[in-house]
């Protein structure tokens, strides 16, 4: 199940190899969304894809999610948490969608590179 959630972001996928051979290198993990009523069972609602890079940065390698949940504004500071936790000095992602820079600066991200083919990298710096 996450492995097809995270494949529905394969057209934004700003690495070299397809995202779900990224999030195998990667440590996965699922959002899990309670039922609505009795009657549902809880469903995935985001699932995404950690790397531990050798300066310390956790690198977002792959994220998608579904329905009403917004990612930057729902997920990411789980996420940070999360790397904060595990001792990471930072917490970075790529992107090629332009809104998507926007919503992660207004969130304390900075662009730290503009890569050939205009993927941005985006990092915050954790305390």
């Amino acid at each position: 199940m996450v492995a097809a959630l995270l494949a529905t972001a394969e057209p934004y996928n700003t690495g070299g190899a397809p995202l779900a051979e990224r999030a195998q290198r990667g440590a996965c993990f699922a959002v899990v969304a309670p039922a609505a009523s009795r009657n549902d069972a809880p469903a995935i609602v985001a699932a995404y894809s950690l790397e531990l890079g050798a300066d310390g940065v956790v690198w977002i390698a792959a994220a998608a999610g579904r329905g009403p949940v917004n990612l930057t504004l729902n997920v990411l500071p789980a996420i940070e948490a999360q790397a904060r936790e595990a001792g990471a000095v930072g917490l970075g992602f790529a992107t090629v969608r332009p809104g998507l820079v926007r919503r992660a600066e207004r969130a304390g991200y900075t662009v730290a590179a503009v890569r050939k083919g205009g993927a941005y990298h985006l990092l915050k710096k954790l305390a």
